[in-house]
């Protein structure tokens, strides 16, 4: 398939142009990496501050050698509305194209997974490692121009933790007893050990405190929230676009590209149609049929190496009478053909979960891959229901959102438990509904979320993404303190090696002894881009704008 000429001519005028800068300016074609991937993560914690701090000339991008865009414009397509723009609610697998159009954060990952400085360029543990002392990055404008202090960064940590899922995270930090010691010097103070705490900074975004106190609602604020990325939002038509414009005076340097345009396109035959024609540039989330459509079309590149650390499951009210007892949710567990699940419901783009840790994620247990108990065995679910005192079936309800691929899971979860004895009753709610309800009530029964793990180290996922049915496991009748026990023991755990152990031993008492939710896919994600865009980065788990252009 061929995009339309008019689409082919202007980029083979754009590749002839850039023929002529090499000729002319050959050094003008090199790139710059993202920030991410300019500095080595810290090899230890506790290492000495000479140790933690990115040498400046690695952080500061040559302006002569940096190559410059074709056009002007790069239109993404997404298949959602964001709703507001606050850090955790675009921290996910719908919305992750806007992250880091919206927000810089103190810390970031590289692709091998550590966390590396951004808007904090250095740190020290205090000795007893209760405390940490951040150096923040000098000079960094917000949007209206205004510079970034520690004041606003300890803001942005406060509100983070008041108004956001993932302020949870947090919840180490001593508020009272930290302090701002200069205008770039941040104190923290710990009031446990956690070995994992850069983890809690990668989905709290950094804010303007001036302009949050001066909205009228923190709601308000999220609508276009003051912050000191790389792209300023421009206009938003609710359901249709959000344009964002480049901010020239970004720390890291204006952004190569001036405009941005996020369409919302929900329609995936649509979508492909304009990528076709040269009316979009990229494409994310596409099924594998799809992607291997997009492929197909000349002028169009495929992307498939992005980190799978987007997880569905299937969650239990463990103050249901049913749920509570174990062998009800291990047979729920093997009424799932997740393979099925896997091809029906999200056309082939994931592959069905054996932990409840991803496969990607720090300490898994390649050995569930083979010794899983809980594969597709409906008889086996009927035997483990009559166990239970269910031989003649039971009755429950899951709650699903709006999401399309999560709806189609829930129709076949009726089919398969239909098989076993269980009737379903399928409630559809938009998400933040099904988000409240169950996190603030016990009127459900069962529920589908997905779970997006932006830290390869994984407890602060099973502790909040997960936490909805943590909040729930101190139920009388479950083992809930042993769950809670385990995630204490790895966030306290300092030493890398004994903590991946830790989570082995989690592994293994999750599977035996709780099965709180059930493991249930985890995504792959196929993206498709214009062949002559250059230098678009996913260093951890956010899409970088920062260097990219059109050859």
């Amino acid at each position: 398939k061929k995009r339309k000429d008019e689409n082919n001519m202007k980029k083979f005028l754009a590749v002839l142009l850039c023929l002529v800068m090499t000729v002319a300016a050959f050094s003008g074609c090199t790139s710059t990496n993202d920030p991410a991937d300019q500095t080595a993560a810290p090899a230890d914690q506790t290492a000495a501050p000479a140790d933690q701090t990115a040498a400046p000339a690695d952080q500061t991008p040559a302006p002569d050698a940096e190559p410059v865009s074709s056009q002007d414009t790069l239109v993404i397509v997404t298949n959602g509305d964001p709703g507001r723009l606050r850090s955790d609610t675009i921290n996910n697998l719908a919305n992750m194209t806007y992250n880091r159009l919206i927000y810089d954060y103190l810390f970031t990952r590289n692709s091998k997974g550590e966390y590396v400085p951004c808007l904090c360029e250095e740190y020290q543990l205090d000795a007893d490692n209760l405390g940490v002392t951040l150096k923040l990055r000098e000079g960094v404008k917000f949007h209206d121009g205004n510079v970034m202090t520690a004041d606003d960064v300890l803001a942005s940590l406060v509100y983070g933790k008041q108004d956001t899922s993932s302020g949870s995270q947090l919840d180490f930090i001593d508020f009272d007893n930290s302090k701002v010691v200069d205008a770039n010097t941040l104190y923290l103070k710990f009031n446990r050990l956690n070995g994992v705490w850069q983890s809690a900074f990668l989905a709290i975004g950094i804010i303007e405190k001036s302009a949050y106190e001066a909205a009228a609602s923190a709601d308000e604020f999220y609508l276009d929230p003051m912050t000191t990325s790389a792209y300023v939002l421009d206009s938003w038509v609710s359901g249709d676009n959000l344009t964002f414009k480049a901010f020239p005076d970004h720390w890291y340097g204006a952004p190569k590209i001036e405009t941005i345009v996020v369409r919302i396109i929900s329609e995936s035959s649509v979508a492909l149609m304009e990528l076709q024609t040269g009316g979009v540039d990229v494409l994310f989330n596409l099924s594998l049929e799809n992607y291997n459509s997009a492929c197909g079309i000349e002028g169009v590149v495929g992307y498939d190496k992005q980190p799978s650390t987007v997880s569905v499951f299937l969650g239990c009210n463990l103050k249901n009478e049913a749920l509570s007892k174990l062998e009800v949710r291990q047979a729920i567990a093997c009424a799932i053909d997740w393979d099925a699940i896997c091809s029906g419901a999200f056309d082939n783009a994931a592959v069905s979960c054996c932990s409840p840790l991803g496969e990607n994620a720090f300490g898994y247990d390649a050995k569930w891959e083979t010794e899983y108990p809980y594969t597709y065995n409906p008889e086996k679910a009927k035997e483990l229901l009559a166990q239970a005192g269910y031989a003649n079936g039971l009755s429950l309800r899951v709650l699903v959102d709006e999401t399309p691929s999560r709806q189609l899971m829930a129709e076949q979860l009726y089919n398969m438990f239909a098989e076993v004895g269980i009737t379903l009753e399928i409630q559809k709610y938009d998400l933040a509904t099904t988000n409240d309800i169950v996190a603030n009530s016990d009127d459900y029964d069962l529920y589908i979320r997905g779970a997006y793990n932006n830290s390869g180290d994984i407890v602060t996922f099973l502790a909040t993404s997960m936490g909805f049915t943590a909040i729930n496991v101190e139920a009388d009748t479950v083992k809930g303190p042993e769950y809670t026990d385990y995630l204490d023991r790895i966030s306290k755990e300092m030493d890398t090696a004994a903590r991946a152990q830790l989570y082995k031993d989690f592994q293994q008492a999750f599977i035996d002894d709780m099965m709180y939710w059930i493991p249930g896919v985890q995504m792959t994600i196929y993206a498709a881009f214009d062949s002559n865009l250059a230098d678009v980065e996913m260093p951890g788990e956010y899409w970088v704008w920062n260097n990219a252009y059109f050859k």
